[in-house]
């Protein structure tokens, strides 16, 4: 009896390691692609420095830049060709989304977010007669959605 067991826990322990060694490797990201996100990045970045220079004519301090990425079927990493830059000029911090795969200035940003919620919230509360507020907003769009839904679905 003792025999037994101790072969059936040799043999779970044999294939617990056989099953880590081909899955383990599967989930990881290979050098390979690990080298062309870096690299990737790096072109992304100077890809957003000299957008937020040629865009607002001044320039950003790069506080990290990061290669997106998807999982494909077998869960591995893989570069969408975009990259994440998150920067920052004096207090304001901001972000822009731009090409890693090659040379280029077009892109997005959130530079003027701040502004643009400021400047709409001041719209809407002249037009209102009173202050918003974001829930007030959030609300309104909600009900907003819900009114395109009911109309496209036959009313339900």
């Amino acid at each position: 009896m003792a025999d037994a067991r101790i072969h059936m826990e040799k043999a779970v322990m044999v294939l617990l390691l056989i099953g880590f060694a081909v899955f383990l490797p599967a989930c990881g990201t290979l050098k390979e692609e690990k080298e062309r996100m870096q690299a990737m990045a790096a072109v992304g970045e100077a890809n957003a420095v000299k957008y937020i220079r040629e865009k607002y004519g001044f320039e950003p301090e790069v506080v990290q830049a990061k290669a997106c990425t998807v999982r494909d079927a077998g869960f591995k990493l893989q570069t969408t060709g975009s990259v994440d830059v998150w920067m920052a000029h004096g207090q304001q911090e901001f972000r822009v989304h731009i090409s890693g795969e090659e040379e280029g200035k077009e892109g997005l940003d959130d530079y003027q977010y701040g502004l643009i919620k400021a400047e709409a919230k001041a719209y809407f509360s002249g037009l209102l007669g009173y202050e918003i507020y974001e829930m007030d907003l959030i609300d309104a769009g909600e009900k907003f959605y819900a009114a395109i839904k009911r109309s496209t679905n036959g009313g339900g």
